[in-house]
């Protein structure tokens, strides 16, 4: 079985209009890591879709897609995207979500905002969406890479009900 990885490293590298167009013919579609600060525009005919979360292969009616552990999800976002998608008349019946996939919570957001302000001149320039204090970034590492007593990243899980 023959897989194909689309690699994209920071900022404007244009990955998602390749993911785009190879998951036309793709059986799964794996968003690997990243949040909503970033994203990207696909056009299908006449219709354009702005893609934050959501991997663009849920376009494509016989592709699985999955958004595995290292996506940052912010609900209000992810919710707001799926509730566009349904309207316009596509299934999220084949989107997985990692129960390792972390969570942004609104303090988040505060923090994000916050930091950037305390650190001026040397402010690294975050959207202010949350990711970087929940995925940690420079010396933030708040949440996920919390080494000593463990994560306190909210996951997936910790999120719904348990199930037995």
């Amino acid at each position: 079985m023959a897989n194909t990885v689309v690699v994209g490293a920071q900022w404007e590298t244009k990955q998602g209009k390749m993911v785009d167009y190879l998951a036309q013919r793709a059986g799964m579609v794996v968003r690997y890591g990243g949040g909503n600060n970033a994203g990207h525009t696909v056009m299908v005919g006449d219709e354009v879709y702005k893609l934050h979360l959501v991997p663009c292969g849920i376009l494509n009616p016989d592709a699985d897609c999955v958004m595995a552990d290292g996506v940052v999800i912010d609900p209000a976002v992810l919710i707001a995207e799926i509730e566009d998608l349904q309207r316009r008349g596509h299934s999220m019946d084949r989107l997985r979500i990692s129960n390792s996939a972390h969570v942004i919570m609104p303090y988040h957001l505060l923090i994000d905002q916050l930091e950037e302000v305390r650190k001026g001149d040397s402010a690294i320039g975050t959207t202010g969406r949350g990711r970087t204090s929940v995925h940690g970034q420079g010396g933030a590492n708040r949440d996920s890479d919390a080494r000593t007593g463990g994560s306190r990243a909210i996951r997936v899980p910790s999120a719904g009900p348990r199930s037995r």
